[in-house]
């Protein structure tokens, strides 16, 4: 099951530098979770853009920049905002085609 895997595919085209052009921003956190709700992670939207991993509530990673640097010096990802917030859960299971210890592997 994936829960809000839309919110990172949602983020990722919003990652311009055009965001600092309207003044401060409010912070907001969205999270993914694993099928188990032991893996965790939170992606925070403010000036700078950030990801954070949990496992079973203990941190793994807090807070780690996500941005790249252009040839011509533009940062994407600083400023970055959210236009649209989209959540889905999946549960399937898939049946691989090489084999495997498993006959079917739960997404």
């Amino acid at each position: 099951m994936r829960t809000g895997a839309a919110v990172l595919a949602g983020l990722l085209p919003l990652m311009s530098p055009v965001g600092s052009w309207f003044g401060p921003r409010f912070q907001s956190d969205h999270q993914i979770s694993s099928p188990s709700g032991d893996l965790t992670v939170t992606v925070s939207v403010g000036d700078v853009l950030t990801y954070s991993v949990a496992w079973r509530g203990s941190s793994l990673l807090e807070a780690a920049p996500i941005s790249m640097t252009l040839g011509d010096g533009t940062v994407v990802g600083a400023s970055a905002q959210v236009t649209d917030v989209r959540s889905s859960e999946t549960n399937e299971a898939i049946t691989p085609v090489a084999p495997t210890k498993f006959s079917r592997v739960v997404d």
